[in-house]
Parts: C-alpha cells; structure tokens; sequence
C-alpha cells in the first residue's frame, strides 16, 4: 500500500468514527457519568455529630493540622486523604473546613465527605456508629433537625425498650402497631388511591411524655427522627426538603400551637400583614406536606401540642391528622409502674400509700425516681418532689403572668394605633386637650413629616422645634 492509498484509508476511517462518535457522544456522556455516580458512594459526614474527627486525628498523618477551640481537638487541614478501613475497604476523605484555621468563635458546621467504590453507604454509616458507640451492640438511631435552609444530624441516640414508656393502656404499643401495619401497606394504599401517610395529633399537659413516643417508634421502626423546627416551615423549598426523607424518617412538628394558632382574622384591617402572611405559608406547607398531590409516599408524623384547641381545624381534619390521642397525668397504677422499673426489689404499696395525695407528670415522678439512689429513700424523701412540684407550679403562674402582659401590651399598641388613624382621618390636626392619646397622634403626624425630609439637617432641625413645642405645650 503507497504513502497516498495509507493516509486516503485513514483519513475515511477517522471520518467514519467521528460521525459514529457524534452520534453517539451524548448517549455515552449521559450514561458513562451515570454508572461512574451509581459505582462511587458518598456520604457527608458533619464532624461535630461523631466521633470521626477523634478518628480522623489519630489516623490522617499530615503536616497541616489545626485546633479547633469550639470542639477542643486537633483536625486535618482541608484537603484530600486516601484511608484504608478494615470494615468498609479503601476510601477517599475529603475535608472541608470553615474559612479560618480557629473558628472556635462560630458554630459553622465542618464537614468531611467519605467516597468509596467498595462500601455501600450503609456500610459507611455503620462504621460510623461504631465510632460513635460506647457499646457497638447497642441498637441507636439517628436524630436530624431542619432549621433555617438546611437539615443537620445532631447524633445518635439509643432505642428505647417499650418497657421504659409507661402510659394508661400501653398508648405507644398501639401507635407503633399502626405505624407498623402502616409500612408494610403501601400497595393496599395505592390500589384504593389514597395518599400512602399516616398522621398522629398527640395533645394533653405538658411533661406528660408526648414527644417521647416519636422517639421511641423512630427507634423501634428503624426510621431516623426528624425535628421540624417553626422557622424551617418559612423555607421555599420545604417541601422538596422534607420530601426526600420521607420514607426513612419519622417527622415531628413539636408544640406546633406555639406557631401555628388560630387563623389571622381577614376582615381586620388592623391585622398585622407580616404576621398573616408568615401564618397562611406555614399553614399552606403543612397541609401540602399532610395530604396532597404532593404528599411524599411513606410519610409518618406526629404533631404534638398542650393545647389542641389553639390549632388550626384545617390541620387536624381527617385524611391529614388519621388518629388523635390524648396524654394525661398518671393514675396510681401507672405511678406503681414507674416505681417498679426503678427500683424492682422495693416495695410499691409503701411507696403509693405516701404517694397517694398527689399529682406528678411522668417527667417530674421520672426525674424524681432517677435522683433516689434507693427505694427506701424514694419513700421517705417526698419532700423533695413537693418542692419540685411548688417550683413548677411558681413557674407556670410566672408564664401565665407573662403571658397575660404580652397580650395586654399587644392590645394596648392596638388601641393606640388605632386612635392615633381615627384622630388622623378626623381632623388635619388633632386637638391637645383630647388627652393622651390626642398628643400621640400630633407626635405621631409631626414624626412621620420628619421622616419625609430627605435632609438630615432639615430632619434635626425639625426634631429640635418639636421638643421646644412639647416643652411649652407641658408648661
């Protein structure tokens, strides 16, 4: 073959592959980068939620190191780190670090992403709770909170035994059958077209254990607990959010009366706009996130509130809220209960017959019972929870006070801005001798023409002429 018949071959068959390559490019792109995200796992590790960073100390060695004073430890400069673990094989740790080598002064979160194309991520995750677990046998799940724009794990906590809950009729035995049967029933919730979520209202006194039964059914399902704070129901993208951890989680919407009350009244012109608007975004998520052509499948929540009157209807009607249960104080059999699984050996009919003349949430008989080192001193020690109990009541009556001031003052403001408008509508220039709140309105109109000048010599001068005829108005 001559020089001319090698390159003319050459030349057509590079033609050829880049007219099959152009074809082809994209279907290539696409699914190349597709297998190359599926083959390596990722997961981002926030350091101050395990003991990770301790591992990363001892076992990353680099010269660029820096103390972080918020967490009190040493952690390797940002960079990347190839690790061989023994459980989970060979990975890629990238740190990602705050923007100053000391950023003790600032809660900025640090993390550090762990890739690897051995381990599956729930081979990473539990490495990581053997890191973070005394006693590796011990069962944990994880709780999340979403504040503000983001979702933060803030640890591990241990799964309760049902034994530890004492509620009349073994409440939360019968919310986590629900919960349970619920799981396993997507297919039954499809084919009769119903959204697959299932809600829970749990309302009753405060200290009486309501926030405690999400917990323990997270624990027990195997499902992480996810905290909802009231701000995060602000967010735009909430429901993209939360919707993403649907199926693995269990949502809690903790006394949702204390932002979410009774709906903003749209025929008072007085109503506060901000107010009304911030109450109808929360309102709206939630009942998107509750029962919807949005509604992520496999969402199981619990709203819990002392008082369920203050909520809105629309939250609690059927299809959003399934079941609503309500939480009391505990009757001496209960009381009995508790006193068993402190101390089993003791004797209860002593400990109910001085007990039997008061009333105790679980919280403060539970934090009582864990302080007494024996039965015999959990008898004769009741003095102690009477002045629990006295401390507590002095707290609620100082919260009642508190609160009864907060709702005179709101409508105090109201009532001065409202005669302040009337006066101004009456007459250009209220009249002095109309009282109090006739000076409030002239302050009032004299301070917003202030306002209205650009100049801030002119605004002074203004002020100054103000304050000599509120002094010869007083004289």
């Amino acid at each position: 073959m001559t020089f001319l018949e090698y390159a003319t071959t050459s030349l057509w068959a590079a033609s050829i592959f880049v007219t099959i390559f152009g074809y082809i490019k994209p279907f290539l792109k696409k699914y190349l980068i597709t297998f190359a995200f599926k083959a390596i796992t990722a997961v981002k590790v926030p350091l101050q939620s395990y003991d990770f960073k301790s591992w990363l100390n001892k076992n990353i060695k680099t010269n660029s190191k820096y103390y972080h004073s918020y967490w009190g430890c040493w952690l390797p400069g940002p960079g990347l780190y190839l690790k061989k673990i023994d459980t989970i094989g060979w990975v890629l740790i990238r740190i990602i670090a705050p923007s100053s080598k000391d950023d003790g002064d600032s809660n900025v979160p640090v993390y550090a992403d762990i890739y690897s194309i051995q381990a599956s991520s729930t081979k990473i995750v539990e490495w990581l709770r053997t890191l973070e677990n005394n006693n590796p046998e011990l069962k944990t799940y994880r709780v999340h909170i979403y504040s503000e724009t983001y979702v933060q794990m803030i640890g591990w906590k241990p799964v309760r035994a049902p034994e530890t809950l004492i509620f009349k009729d073994d409440i939360h035995l019968k919310i986590l059958k629900k919960v349970e049967t619920f799981i396993e029933s997507e297919i039954e919730y499809t084919n009769k077209g119903k959204n697959w979520t299932l809600g829970f209202c749990l309302y009753g006194d405060p200290g009486t254990g309501k926030s405690s039964v999400p917990a323990f059914v997270a624990g027990q399902t195997d499902r992480d607990l996810l905290f909802i704070t009231p701000n995060s129901l602000l967010e735009k993208n909430f429901l993209r959010t939360v919707s993403n951890r649907a199926r693995d989680s269990i949502f809690i919407f903790d006394d949702l009366d204390t932002i979410l009350r009774k709906r903003p009244d749209p025929s008072n012109p007085k109503s506060n706009d901000k107010t009304a608007e911030e109450y109808y975004t929360a309102l709206y998520n939630l009942m998107s996130l509750f029962d919807s052509s949005v509604s992520p499948n496999g969402l199981v929540f619990f709203i819990t509130t002392n008082y369920i009157e203050l909520l809105d209807p629309a939250l609690l009607r059927p299809g959003r809220v399934d079941f609503q249960y309500e939480f009391k104080l505990p009757d001496l059999k209960e009381v009995g209960r508790m006193f068993q699984l402190f101390f089993p050996e003791g004797d209860t009919d002593l400990f109910l017959e001085n007990y039997s003349n008061r009333t105790q949430t679980p919280a403060a008989l539970s934090s009582y019972l864990n302080l007494c080192k024996s039965a015999e001193e959990a008898v004769s020690s009741f003095h102690r929870l009477d002045e629990l109990n006295k401390r507590n009541e002095e707290e609620k009556r100082k919260l009642a006070s508190y609160k009864k001031k907060i709702e005179e003052l709101k409508e105090k403001r109201l009532s001065e801005e409202e005669g302040v408008e009337e006066m101004e509508e009456g007459s250009d220039r209220p009249n002095p001798e109309s009282g109090e709140s006739g000076r409030k309105a002239i302050a009032y109109k004299d301070l917003k023409k202030v306002r209205a000048e650009g100049s801030l010599e002119k605004q002074a001068r203004m002020l100054q002429d103000l304050l000599k005829k509120s002094k010869r108005s007083d004289s």
